[in-house]
Parts: C-alpha cells; sequence; structure tokens
C-alpha cells in the first residue's frame, strides 16, 4: 500500500541481536558474581533472573524478525527463564515469607545465669526456645510458703510440654536450711540459691516471692511482684500464651 513503510532488519543487524543476548547473560552473570559478595544471596538471585529476563526479552525481538536464526535460543532462554523464576519463587517465599519472630511489645528478659543445687547452669540463651517460669521465693516468706501448693499445681500441670522449664531461686541467707526445706516439702523442679538477690535484681526487683514467665524468643512475657489470689491464674494464662496452647477452663 502507498506511504505504507515496513521494518525490515538486515542479516548483518540480526546476527548481532543473539550475541547481545548471549553478552546479557555474560555480563548478568559477572554482576551476579559481585553482587554476592557485596550484598545478600537474594539480591544477587533476583539480578541474574533479572538478566535471564532482558536477554529473553531481546532474543523474542530477534524472533519475530527472524524465526529461522532466533528459534533455538529462544527455547533455551525460555526455558532457563522459567526454571529461575521458580527459583527466585522458592527462595522469596523462604527468605521473605512468614516467619517466628520476637513480640516487640515485650521487652527482652535480663540475660541471667543460674546455677542449680545439682550442679548444672542455664542462661536465658542457653533456654532460647524455651518457655521459662522463675519462682523467687524464700523459706522463710509467708507469702512464698503460701503459693507453694500452686507451684507444684503448676508444675504437674506444665512439667509434659518439651517446651516448658521451671526454676526456683531461692535466697535464703543459708543454704543448709533452703535445701532442708526444699527436701522436706519435695519440690522437684529445679533451685537455684542465690542469697544476695542478684538474679531477681536483674529483674528490677527485691520482692519476695515474684515471677517471671520468659517466653521462647528470651522475651519477658509476664513478671509480678508479690502473691495474691489472682496469681495462679495469671501465671497459667501466661505459660499457655507463651506455648502456644488453649486452655480448656480457667479452673482445672
Amino acid at each position: 500500500m502507498a506511504g505504507q513503510r515496513t521494518l525490515t532488519f538486515s542479516d548483518a543487524a540480526v546476527s548481532r541481536f543473539c550475541p547481545f543476548s548471549a553478552l546479557l547473560l555474560k555480563y548478568g552473570h559477572m554482576t551476579t558474581t559481585l553482587a554476592a559478595v557485596l550484598v545478600d544471596g537474594p539480591l544477587a538471585l533476583y539480578m541474574v533472573w533479572v538478566a535471564f529476563t532482558l536477554a529473553l526479552v531481546v532474543t523474542g525481538v530477534v524472533w519475530l524478525i527472524r524465526p529461522a536464526q532466533a528459534a533455538t535460543p529462544l527455547k533455551r532462554l525460555g526455558v532457563a527463564w522459567l526454571v529461575m523464576t521458580f527459583v527466585v519463587i522458592f527462595v522469596s517465599f523462604h527468605v521473605f515469607g512468614p516467619r517466628t519472630t520476637a513480640d516487640p511489645s515485650t521487652p527482652l528478659a535480663p540475660n541471667f545465669t543460674l546455677h542449680t543445687v545439682s550442679g548444672q547452669t542455664f542462661s536465658r540463651s542457653s533456654l532460647h526456645g524455651k518457655v521459662v517460669l522463675l519462682e523467687f521465693w524464700a523459706s522463710w516468706c509467708g507469702p512464698c510458703r503460701e503459693s507453694l501448693p500452686e507451684m507444684f499445681r503448676l508444675h504437674r500441670e506444665f512439667q509434659d510440654h518439651p517446651g516448658f522449664v521451671m526454676f526456683g531461686v531461692n535466697e535464703d541467707e543459708h543454704q543448709s536450711k533452703f535445701e532442708d526445706f526444699v527436701a522436706r516439702k519435695g519440690i522437684p523442679w529445679p533451685q537455684d540459691w542465690d542469697p544476695n538477690g542478684q538474679v531477681l535484681g536483674l529483674f528490677s526487683s527485691d520482692a519476695l516471692p515474684s515471677y517471671a514467665v520468659i517466653g521462647p524468643d528470651g522475651h519477658l512475657r509476664f513478671f509480678q511482684k508479690g502473691y495474691n489470689s489472682e496469681t495462679f491464674l495469671l501465671l497459667r494464662q501466661a505459660i499457655s500464651d507463651a506455648l502456644g496452647r488453649h486452655l480448656a477452663s480457667a479452673n482445672p
């Protein structure tokens, strides 16, 4: 038709397009190698995918002009691009997908260390992944003795859960008196003797009894100074929430 132009490329021009695609891939790989050194792995992977995409687009243009000349490179690049796309999706899901994170609304628990009378040592970092109940008490403390039956109830309820541990931190002046009290009462959970109250001091408290529930992320989920009629239910709820466990009733 008069006045209509037809877009054509010379054979020499077309022959330059496919090598250009190869050049994109070559320098794309070089760029991503450098990126892998300078930045994180996912970004380098995305740059590889961009290089493949650019090469695929350029080769596709060539195929529209000279199908016979670009068919084989286009097929190979297409397969490579599909594989790379699936890899990018997979990595993106695992790198940026949902994961368990620390609760920003709760503070990180102090980095305490416990030395139990049985010779074991525990710290906040070594207990990471566990829900921890710390009971600060003394044998001379009336409210501490009053709360003991409820501490037994908590221990019985949660002791078989693999994600739960419970420790007593005793502040008696004499270790022999403390150990005698533990033996007479048959207290089964591990005990740390801390006559100077150093561990409790890390929680900015000197009140006995005091109770702390630490989540598996190391954050302080609950802390209470003193004992009252609601302490058991509050501790039970805090432990259950930290374990992700549903309570069937408030009073089993």
